[in-house]
């Protein structure tokens, strides 16, 4: 319908409520014989809303062929594939595989379990590990939820060395990493440009037809504005951002509000760009839970030597969501309290590596816990401490307080869980408090009631889970040892134990062969 400045006695015009002349005219007479064709089926009674797009298409078919590896088959649909990418790594240089779990319990929201594989100092072996750690969560991860059988084969990974007849084949193909579909992200065109009207109508249709279905998981979500990039799928997004070193913003985590899907970069890069980005479904991120009725009470005690020198030194962040936050690396899905506590022991008669590890484990350990968007498991929450320990011995062996060393042990809460790691001599233990019982009122008149007040009790913990218990620790220092003292011909044999000062002279000459002599003896 078009306004007509004609005058109301033509008798084409029809005149509405409030004096307005209109004139109708036809599709052909606006748009010509051949725009009014582009208009047919455009107002027709079929359900759009229904039409899957392309991108939703592709991005389904790879996830069926994802499924698919070799004899085995991934039955659960509504979880994506286990899925791995090769990213390179600081120590070495060298790589290794990046592998995700992607499991859901009964009653427990969908989550994604990332494990890391041993470094490797080539392409093909890093792929090896990955497609390695693939077969055996097809085989298990659906019967075992807790992924204790992947975790197992990605420990014992770290002892196999790859021969060059078993790097060949799919396994060590590019083709052989990521198998998911993921998303660049792409900043939507200033002007759209469209062939014909029924093109931008049904466009416009398309736009209303995208509803909010679910509302995102965790605080400091945000509305993604319609000139913002987002990944290349239909719906609307909400982001979590975050700041980089030089208060950049960039985007940590996309979610589509209509399919109601997590997304995460799993770009290589460490700086984030539109063009190198990669975004792909990842598992509910954790709202954070506070645990109001816990209460905690933390203190140090660190003695000086005979010298007078301090050795000994602790570290205590109880509050390490706000630590966190000032050093723009926000732990706002982490389970509250939030606390990391470090005891440092210094060796050699020095505290110079000692307070070097005690001044920055901290900036190891806080962006690790950030990047963490989801409920870490324990195998997740290991390897965290683990990659932060192995990362600062490696920065501080290329310091100036590598002539030193240090002992270390670290306790880190999150929620109602604590993790407990410790390297070389310090030790840790799990003390329970006396607890007061009344004994039984015995039966002759006016005896009263005895109390007993029981004793602190104290046991040291060992690691319990797999490939670090304190019989997996003996094999790793016996394996070490092997290799150390190879020349030696040192079997390492059960009961043979290195001593840290060598045997005196007497003790030496009694011995009946060279090879004791050679072991017992320390230059």
């Amino acid at each position: 319908l078009f306004r007509s400045r004609k005058s109301q006695s033509s008798p084409a015009m029809s005149t509405r409520e409030g004096g307005g002349a209109w004139r109708t005219y036809t599709s052909a007479q606006v748009l010509g014989r051949g725009g009014a064709k582009s208009l047919l089926g455009m107002f027709g009674t079929g359900n759009k809303t229904t039409e899957k797009e392309k991108e939703v298409i592709e991005a389904e078919e790879q996830e069926a062929k994802a499924r698919k590896f070799g004899d085995l088959v991934w039955s659960n649909e509504e979880v994506p594939a286990p899925d791995f990418i090769v990213v390179p790594d600081d120590i070495g240089p060298s790589c290794r595989a990046d592998f995700s779990v992607y499991s859901q319990r009964p009653d427990e929201p969908f989550q994604e379990v990332r494990f890391l594989g041993p470094r490797r100092s080539s392409l093909v072996e890093a792929r090896k590990d990955g497609c390695e750690l693939r077969r055996v969560a097809f085989a298990s991860a659906e019967s075992d939820p807790s992924l204790a059988t992947v975790w197992k084969r990605c420990v014992e990974l770290a002892s196999v060395q790859w021969t060059a007849d078993q790097l060949v084949g799919d396994d060590v193909e590019d083709a052989a990493e990521r198998q998911l579909p993921d998303f660049k992200a792409v900043q939507p065109l200033k002007k759209e440009q469209y062939k014909d009207t029924k093109e931008w109508f049904m466009a416009n249709e398309k736009k209303k037809a995208y509803e909010q279905k679910f509302v995102p998981m965790g605080p400091s979500w945000a509305a993604v504005q319609s000139t913002s990039p987002t990944p290349k799928q239909p719906g609307m997004w909400f982001l979590h951002e975050r700041q980089d070193k030089d208060g950049k913003h960039f985007p940590l985590l996309y979610f589509n509000s209509t399919s109601g899907k997590y997304y995460r970069n799993r770009s290589i890069d460490p700086t984030y760009t539109l063009d190198g980005s990669k975004w792909v479904q990842t598992g509910v991120p954790n709202p954070g839970s506070e645990e109001p009725m816990m209460k905690m009470v933390h203190g140090s005690a660190c003695f000086p030597n005979a010298a007078g020198r301090k050795d000994d030194m602790a570290v205590l962040l109880p509050g390490l969501a706000h630590t966190g936050s000032l050093l723009k690396q926000p732990l706002p899905f982490a389970d509250k309290p939030a606390s990391l506590f470090l005891l440092v022991d210094g060796l050699r008669d020095s505290n110079t590596a000692a307070e070097w590890c005690a001044k920055r484990f901290h900036s190891y350990m806080i962006p690790r816990l950030s990047a963490c968007h989801t409920d870490p498991s324990d195998f997740e929450m290991v390897t965290m401490a683990r990659e932060s320990l192995e990362k600062l011995d490696h920065a501080l062996q290329e310091s100036t307080a590598r002539f030193s060393g240090c002992n270390i042990a670290l306790a880190l809460v999150l929620g109602t869980r604590v993790l407990v790691c410790s390297v070389g001599a310090c030790r840790a233990f799990l003390c329970t408090p006396p607890q007061e019982s009344t004994a039984k009122r015995s039966n002759a008149p006016g005896a009263a009631a005895k109390k007993t007040v029981q004793k602190w009790s104290t046991r040291a913990l060992e690691g319990n889970i797999f490939g670090h218990t304190k019989a997996d620790i003996q094999e790793a220092e016996r394996k070490r040892r092997l290799a150390a003292y190879a020349p030696l011909d040192y079997q390492g044999q059960a009961g043979e134990k290195l001593a840290a000062a060598s045997a005196k002279e007497e003790a030496l000459a009694a011995l009946s062969s060279d090879r004791e002599r050679a072991i017992k003896r320390v230059h």
